[in-house]
């Protein structure tokens, strides 16, 4: 089983904004995606077992952003 916190950057701190325990660990590819539903305003990675794994900024202001529904 492996440990998933995803994690949002504020300031010059990073916080938790959800976590919890993974069945599967072989799913870090969908995180790269998922996290660009997360990040709108702020910073936001994912840490799976201690290391994070993906992190992603906002889009630059202005810039265009394709989100699927």
């Amino acid at each position: 089983m492996a440990h998933l916190k995803i994690e949002i950057k504020r300031g010059d701190n990073w916080y938790t904004r959800g976590e919890g325990i993974m069945a599967d660990a072989d799913v870090p590819v969908a995180f790269d995606e998922m996290l660009a539903a997360y990040t709108i305003q702020y910073p936001h990675r994912v840490v799976l077992n201690g290391r994070v794994i993906a992190e992603k900024n906002p889009p630059k202001k202005g810039a265009a952003r394709r989100v699927a529904h």
